[in-house]
């Protein structure tokens, strides 16, 4: 299960030039007993052995399904755990996309979706398949922004926004549901912008204002989460609550807010713009650190807001000249 191919941290002790690599490609080791050392750890991520749990299931289904005294309930506890390893495969390979493996990625995630929906449609008052398959969705859409396939992203979230309300509809508001619409919501957003900016930024602001739209929701959603997860930490009598740690909430806030930021520099709104990238600094370097690559992001559009607003006040004055 191994090739002498290239020279890596060992994924066992950590050791430099690790020589020997994983059939599945992503992890190395200095020698077959390091490997075997972090088999049981390596097992979850291995990708080779994941796909080889994958084809056994699918023969366990098949088999399942002939069977005369089985259950509805043994079929889709195995294709849940199905649609399951085929969505951490997918997301495995995403760490990881080069163009070949595009297709390879979306097929995994695709037979997530398909069968997540058939065991919503069996058990309609299961919300956790819903959420599940709204998950699928968001996994294709992300995959289709980094293949560049802008319009299949965009489809992929609206798909998983419009059952995703219709979830927190009629199963209610959680938690970890508001997260995820706001995660959703940006990541529309940013697809939006991208187009927006792909177009050269032209006098069509259409894909501009939607990409703001998104962006002022989400951040209107994490603002709310934030501000309860604090009463929380504050109230020692409060029950343990599903929601991302304090620096996690405040990057991911942060990263919201920086694409509102893009979209009011793309409008020419830059005292939003710069009131937006500020408030993004602040969290950011309560969560990094002065000395961090995200915090000098913040920095760098910042210079970019005021190299705009630059331009744009030297046009008008020029205009006026000439006027």
């Amino acid at each position: 299960m191994t090739e002498d191919v290239s020279y890596r941290d060992c994924g066992s002790c950590s050791a430099p030039d690790a020589a020997v690599k994983c059939t599945c490609q992503l992890t190395h080791y200095c020698d077959i007993e390091c490997q075997r050392k972090d088999m049981n750890s390596h097992r979850k991520s291995c990708t080779y052995l994941l796909n080889k749990d994958i084809s056994t299931l699918c023969r366990e289904l098949q088999e399942l399904k002939v069977q005369h005294n089985c259950s509805a309930h043994d079929v889709s506890t195995t294709e849940d755990e199905l649609a399951g390893l085929h969505s951490v495969v997918g997301r495995l390979h995403v760490n990881s996309l080069l163009a070949s493996n595009y297709p390879f990625v979306e097929n995994h995630h695709k037979q997530a979706l398909k069968i997540y929906r058939r065991l919503a449609a069996r058990d309609s008052t299961e919300a956790s398949h819903i959420v599940n398959s709204v998950i699928a969705l968001m996994d294709l859409g992300f995959l289709y922004s980094a293949w560049q396939r802008e319009c299949r992203a965009l489809e992929a979230y609206e798909n998983a926004l419009g059952s995703l309300r219709d979830v927190m509809s009629a199963h209610g508001s959680t938690l970890l549901r508001q997260e995820t619409l706001a995660e959703l919501l940006a990541n529309q957003g940013e697809v939006y912008k991208q187009q927006y900016e792909d177009q050269g930024s032209g006098p069509d602001k259409s894909k501009c204002h939607a990409a703001q739209a998104l962006g002022e929701e989400a951040l209107a959603i994490h603002r709310t989460l934030n501000a309860l997860a604090d009463e929380l930490a504050l109230d020692n009598t409060a029950e343990p609550q599903q929601t991302l740690k304090q620096d996690h909430r405040q990057e991911r806030t942060a990263s919201v807010l920086l694409l509102v930021a893009r979209t009011y520099e793309n409008l020419d709104i830059f005292d939003e713009a710069r009131s937006a990238v500020r408030e993004a600094l602040e969290l950011r370097s309560l969560c990094h650190g002065n000395e961090n690559v995200k915090v000098a992001d913040c920095y760098g559009e910042m210079g970019t807001i005021c190299s705009l607003q630059g331009v744009l006040v030297a046009n008008l004055m020029l205009l006026t000249l000439h006027c």
